[in-house]
């Protein structure tokens, strides 16, 4: 994404309503959690049978 782009989502979102933002949001939310999920499979997937692992939440 360019500088172009980041200005034009910019001037989208200036003129949306309230109820488009939280629309928005849940819509960004939702596709960050699916991002996190995909990244955790593949990392996941790099571990053989046997091996020690460990794991931490977002929390650590």
């Amino acid at each position: 994404m360019d500088r172009s782009d980041t200005k034009r989502i910019e001037e989208f979102i200036k003129d949306l309503s309230e109820a488009e933002l939280l629309y928005l949001n849940r819509l960004i939310v939702e596709r960050l959690k699916l991002v996190s999920q995909a990244k955790s499979t593949r990392e996941m997937a790099k571990f053989n049978t046997g091996e020690l692992v460990e794991f931490e939440n977002s929390d650590g």
